[in-house]
């Protein structure tokens, strides 16, 4: 089983989500300044993947 990486908007902000098949592994969201990306903030923890998870299922 390999990884899937979908674009997602997170708080706002460009971001990018991994899945491995229907499991969220991690999330991050990219500041974008000047059409350079300066920072990139992740998530790995399982407790915040599983708030993020339900909140992309309302999208």
């Amino acid at each position: 089983m390999g990884l899937d990486f979908v674009p997602v908007e997170v708080n706002g902000a460009t971001g990018l989500a991994t899945w491995a098949g229907d499991t969220l592994v991690g999330l991050a969201a990219f500041e974008v300044r000047d059409g350079l990306v300066t920072g990139v903030r992740a998530v790995v923890n399982p407790e915040k993947l599983a708030f993020a998870r339900r909140q992309l299922a309302r999208s």
